[in-house]
């Protein structure tokens, strides 16, 4: 049976609008069906199956996909650094750069930015947990694996950035600051999908992911988690040890397959922009672009 449709709230519109799904018929069958999910829990979540997946992306015949891939889901090819023609494989065109004038970042330190294209939750932290409209609570600790760090965060917001297969993979830092050590949390490769999470899938907390801390200038203590998913072969960082960051930089990037970035925010740091308050509150993700505004920043350095 197809699964439900995946409704979005398009800032830039104003509209609610409905996901183009990127392999509708997988996701219907894999998630969807009896056998789908038993062949999920069998295969696809497995590291073996998304490394095979993700090799396919590195052969020269995979360049043969980015064009009709680009069409069918409207990439704006003017924005990129370099040709589409230039791109040896799909996965060299799935991690591409765009120009900083595509993705401007808003300057006020006052602003809470989002740090990639994707589409956002703002769900508040409650008893260390994170409670969506649809799909499965997840514990803070359970993705985190820190009980003390959890205690930290308790009455403040959890970001969940889900990035599509159409997205730009790219994600920068959110403010100035220190970024702690990074340490790596393994786990399966499920899809981060809403699809697999309606059906009480518990990605975010238990699919392979990296967490650090950060002490930032205006958002005081944050801790980031990037979240792997089915056919991601990678998630790459430029930094993964302790260093001095700044707001803009990039971070890091995925290589193919959907993804997430679960940032947490402490009480008080931040007050999320009200649409998108009010959308999360529906259930319904926000689109969002990297370095655009997303809320204000309420904090300063040594709060946290």
């Amino acid at each position: 049976m197809a699964l439900d449709r995946i409704p979005l709230y398009n800032r830039e519109t104003g509209r609610s609008e409905d996901e183009q799904v990127f392999e509708r018929a997988f996701m219907d069958f894999a998630y969807g069906t009896r056998l789908g999910r038993a062949l999920t829990a069998l295969i696809f979540k497995r590291h073996a199956f998304s490394r095979w997946y993700g090799r396919r992306m590195d052969l020269p015949w995979s360049r043969d996909r980015i064009r009709p891939f680009a069409a069918r889901y409207g990439i704006d090819l003017s924005e990129l650094v370099e040709g589409i023609d230039d791109f040896r494989t799909f996965n060299e065109f799935f991690a591409r750069k765009v120009r900083p004038d595509a993705r401007p970042v808003d300057g006020s330190p006052s602003a809470l930015i989002a740090p990639c294209d994707g589409r956002l939750l703002a769900l508040p932290i409650r008893g260390g947990a994170v409670v969506p409209v649809k799909g499965r609570a997840w514990t803070l600790e359970r993705l985190t694996r820190d009980p003390a760090l959890v205690a930290s965060m308790e009455g403040g917001t959890a970001l969940i950035y889900r990035l599509a297969p159409v997205d730009l993979h790219r994600f920068i830092h959110l403010d100035d600051g220190r970024q702690g050590p990074v340490r790596a949390l393994h786990g399966p490769l499920h899809s981060v999908s809403p699809f697999a999470l309606w059906e009480g899938v518990d990605a975010l907390a238990e699919n392979e992911r990296t967490l650090c801390v950060l002490d930032t200038a205006h958002l005081g203590r944050v801790v980031w988690v990037e979240v792997g998913a089915l056919a991601v072969g990678r998630i790459v960082l430029h930094q993964r040890g302790e260093a001095e960051v700044r707001r803009g930089e990039e971070k890091g990037y995925f290589l193919f397959g959907g993804s997430s970035i679960v940032v947490l925010l402490g009480p008080g740091a931040a007050e999320v922009d009200e649409d998108i308050r009010r959308a999360s509150a529906a259930g319904v993700e926000s689109l969002v672009r990297q370095g655009s505004r997303v809320g204000s920043a309420c904090g300063a350095r040594g709060r946290a």
